[in-house]
């Protein structure tokens, strides 16, 4: 009997808590300061939502549909895919500009402007993208540095004898007081004194940023004295940004530079002559409408004479949280657009991309979840950017939407950190290789639909070739004949290495789409009529046998071929860096 009475009540306790889950509001009932939430009986019944991909096979299959897109695919990946970039006017060749760009950045050396929030602080995201374009396309250096950084960087350490007073034009109010002449950087230091800076790597970074060949010290205010190596320049006094370089040995990686003077510091540049340079620019707790607050002639006269061909504007973690009613979110979109339309003002040459905000995270119902207008807002600014004339690459849907923020904090290792807002260095270089990989799949469209010109001109049978020049020459010549074998389907390859010179690439460089060694050519390139697509071996100076010197390990190739084979046979330098023809791609 106690035992049947025991089962009654437990019985009609879960009646009861059934009946309350079903008519309890979803909304909760107000009490005051308070708000009582019961679960439905939907999530009681199916508990925690399932799992589904992981946040690493996510970013897998994101990158795999990136890498797998060819010519047939493209246009439907630019229409369905998560991590497709949005353009003004569906124009997919908004870019190509910065594409033309990157192609000659090693006879003119181009610059990118990564401006973002905290989420950049310490070089994040911008460290991938700058190692993995300076190593397809040439330089080094990494950039763009303030003196004395407040925050570590991965790319460079620094060491200053003494602090300055700083100004910015974002952040606490007691930190203005520039009159707008803030510079690029929309921040810069004051000295008074003899000030010794240096500037030495990062134990970890072994990308081509650790190495430059320039420095240039961004100055204005009164006469300065500065001293670099050997060097000594005496500079008059200008209200006007002075740009003072000094040449250093290729593949320098330590410098120190004296200056002394009261002077505004607006930064150092640590480049090369040539190549790809990307300054990382964070403002901490920024909304991104600042720009309009800095003197138009300091920012045209940097993007002008630094020829920047690309501005990148990462915005909007910080305005979220507090900005949650439509007409605030259709306030701040319209601030975004004032912001956009003056720097395409003073950088008529220069492309912008935006990225929003990644997805974030609230206590929602006792549970961290997406802000519940965060997609709308999402949406609200992708359309005032593109309205804009500028692009927009959703970060958001790219990391996996809704929820996706709790996903990367609970992997592990984590891929964001436990306030649910900010990536971890893992997490972020992941977003740095999606980015950069986004951009070299709409390059590769670009070089699909414009390349048209046929740089080698070569007859079979043993007709010599005339060849282009070498990195750093001003004339081409005669090399033996090259073997050429067709690649069995006559589609058009995409050339994916552009002319290039730096320290690196004077050994084995990348030059006008093809590879030079010492003593090897490999190239795989278009020709002008259908059905000409080739695989290219010539051999070198001292090697008229039509091979490569015996026991060397060369790169000829039987056709076709497949991607393992392909995988195998070539050096890992050269493999991460090319895609073949079409043909070449499959068994």
């Amino acid at each position: 009997m106690r035992s049947r009475s025991v089962l009654l009540f437990i019985l009609s306790v879960i009646v009861a808590l059934a009946l309350l889950c079903r008519f309890f509001p979803s909304d909760g009932i107000v009490m005051g300061p308070l708000t009582l939430n019961f679960p439905s009986l939907a999530e009681i019944l199916t508990g925690d939502e399932p799992a589904g991909e992981s946040p690493e096979e996510l970013l897998a299959k994101r990158m795999a549909a990136i890498r797998k897109a060819r010519k047939s695919d493209f246009l439907e990946y630019f229409k369905d895919n998560p991590a497709r970039i949005y353009f003004p006017g569906d124009s997919i060749g908004y870019l190509d500009a910065f594409f033309n760009a990157l192609d000659s950045a090693g006879r003119h050396r181009m610059r990118i402007v990564h401006y973002g929030d905290s989420q950049i602080e310490e070089d994040r995201i911008s460290k991938v993208l700058r190692d993995s374009l300076q190593t397809r396309f040439g330089g080094g250096g990494p950039g763009w540095l303030p003196v004395l950084d407040e925050y570590y960087n991965l790319s460079i350490s620094e060491a200053s004898s003494a602090a300055p007073r700083r100004y910015l034009a974002y952040g606490p109010a007691e930190m203005r007081g520039a009159g707008g002449r803030y510079g690029p950087m929309a921040q810069k230091s004051h000295y008074d004194s003899t000030v010794v800076t240096t500037f030495f790597p990062v134990k970890n970074n072994h990308g081509p940023s650790r190495y430059f060949n320039r420095l240039t010290f961004l100055s204005s205010g009164g006469d300065v004295y500065i001293r670099c190596k050997d060097s000594t320049m005496r500079v008059e006094a200008s209200a006007d940004i002075r740009h003072i370089r000094f040449d250093l040995p290729d593949s320098t990686e330590r410098v120190s530079i004296t200056h002394s003077g009261s002077h505004d510091i607006y930064g150092v540049m640590l480049d090369n002559e040539t190549g790809v340079a990307l300054d990382n620019i964070p403002m901490r707790g920024c909304g991104g409408t600042v720009f309009t607050g800095i003197k138009a002639e300091q920012l045209s006269d940097y993007y002008n004479n630094e020829n920047v061909r690309l501005i990148i504007l990462q915005y909007g973690g910080n305005v979220v949280p507090f900005t949650k009613r439509e007409d605030k979110i259709a306030e701040y979109c319209s601030d975004i657009m004032r912001q956009i339309t003056y720097l395409q003002e003073q950088a008529p040459e220069a492309r912008i991309l935006f990225i929003g905000p990644s997805d974030m995270s609230t206590t929602i119902q006792g549970k961290m979840q997406t802000y519940k207008h965060l997609p709308a807002f999402v949406d609200s600014l992708r359309t005032a950017v593109t309205d804009a004339g500028a692009a927009f690459w959703d970060m958001y849907a790219a990391m996996g939407g809704l929820n996706s923020m709790a996903q990367w904090v609970k992997q592990v290792p984590p891929l964001a950190g436990p306030d649910y807002v900010h990536f971890t260095p893992r997490g972020a270089e992941k977003m740095g290789d999606m980015l950069f990989d986004t951009l070299m799949l709409y390059y590769d469209y670009y070089k699909l639909t414009h390349y048209e010109s046929v740089t080698y001109h070569l007859r079979p049978g043993g007709a010599a070739v005339r060849s282009p020049a070498r990195p750093g020459t001003s004339e081409g010549g005669d090399r033996p004949a090259a073997t050429l074998r067709p690649c069995g389907q006559g589609r058009p390859p995409f050339p994916r290495f552009a002319g290039c010179a730096g320290p690196f690439l004077r050994s084995a460089g990348l030059a006008d789409g093809g590879l030079w060694t010492k003593r090897q050519h490999l190239a795989c390139r278009r020709f002008a009529r259908p059905g000409r697509a080739f695989l290219i071996q010539a051999p070198g100076a001292a090697d008229h046998d039509g091979g490569l010197p015996q026991g060397r390990k060369g790169f000829h190739l039987p056709l076709p071929y497949s991607q393992d084979q392909l995988r195998q046979e070539l050096p890992d330098f050269l493999y991460g860096r090319m895609a073949l023809c079409h043909g070449c791609q499959h068994p």
